[in-house]
């Protein structure tokens, strides 16, 4: 089998998607938040079938263009058919897709790319054999399938006694929200972090996973004011903790420890079994979110592009982070 990969725009209706299960950060409802600088590729084998897909992001200036994991997003959405059921012939397929964005990338024109790939695709080996930068990077994941107690258990016991002091507060927890007023808390948390805030695509993502199907919000309010916020994404049987906020204006509160742990109780209730809390490479943001008990788990990232601007772009990224 040879493969190729062709943008969205290429591909034709005549040609059958064998993906049986779609990603949601690669479907149309996702798409639907961004401007045309969100592109989707196909990977398409010798009959023209589409075999494969993920999503990236096109930004740059001044004709020099990068390719990166779309914003607010974990991953670029790969998804893959799966033809087969012998596990050498499925892992043969695995590394054929991974050669495949490989060769992609290296003949590419973007000036720098950096591409994340979900934690269930395990196969980089085709772009460690031909000297891409790859990285391991790490998440947690809680499983919630488990009973209520079972969950609340694993808490660490500080995490936990902030739970319960935000209970003894009588914080209210509500899963709707206003969207100006969310823009509003997480422009000010996200303003003095190296991210770079995409307001409109922000507003379309709020909007978008407030509609039940795709999401959900959580609240924690005290006297009616909104005191933290939780914006969550269902993918599969996997909740995304995407977004989280707290109103820096009111001082430390236990707001932001019980809206996070509602978001969870909430996910479980709507039938997930998987809470993904988004991992940081920040140690006290990583530190935060072990403490909920989820298991660290290791995802792989890949970079490159074409030198000076590779070294550039790393080099302000550390600046902006340091």
């Amino acid at each position: 089998m040879s493969l190729r990969i062709i943008t969205h725009d290429q591909a034709t209706p005549a040609m059958q998607d064998l993906v049986e299960q779609s990603d949601f950060f690669c479907s149309d409802q996702w798409a639907s938040c961004y401007d045309r600088r969100f592109v989707r590729f196909f990977i398409v084998d010798e009959k023209d079938n589409i075999v494969g897909k993920f999503a990236a992001f096109i930004g740059g200036r001044n004709g020099l263009q990068t390719l990166i994991t779309p914003p607010f997003a974990p991953h670029i959405g790969l998804c893959v058919a799966t033809l087969k059921h012998n596990p050498v012939k499925i892992q043969s397929f695995h590394k054929q897709v991974a050669a495949c964005i490989t060769e992609f990338l290296l003949k590419s024109r973007y000036v720098y790319f950096k591409l994340d790939f979900p934690c269930d695709w395990s196969d980089i080996q085709p772009m460690l054999w031909r000297n891409l930068n790859t990285s391991v990077r790490y998440t947690y994941k809680l499983n919630i399938a488990k009973s209520a107690d079972e969950i609340e258990s694993s808490l660490d016991s500080s995490r936990r006694n902030k739970i319960n002091k935000a209970r003894k507060e009588n914080f209210s927890i509500s899963h709707h929200g206003d969207v100006d007023a969310a823009m509003n808390m997480l422009s000010n948390n996200l303003r003095d972090k190296p991210v770079k805030l995409h307001e409109p695509i922000l507003k379309k993502i709020l909007e978008l996973l407030a509609e039940k199907q795709y999401g959900f919000w959580t609240v924690a309010s005290d006297h009616a004011q909104a005191a933290a916020l939780n914006i969550c994404c269902n993918n599969g049987n996997t909740c995304y903790n995407l977004l989280s906020a707290i109103d820096r204006n009111r001082g430390y509160n236990a707001a932001g420890s019980i809206s996070l742990y509602e978001s969870i109780m909430y996910a479980k209730e709507n039938g997930l079994t998987v809470f993904d809390f988004e991992g940081s490479v920040v140690p006290e943001i990583e530190e935060y979110f072990r403490s909920f008990g989820g298991q660290l788990t290791p995802y792989f990232s890949v970079s490159g592009g074409k030198w000076p601007w590779t070294w550039i772009l790393r080099w302000r990224q550390k600046k902006r982070s340091a």
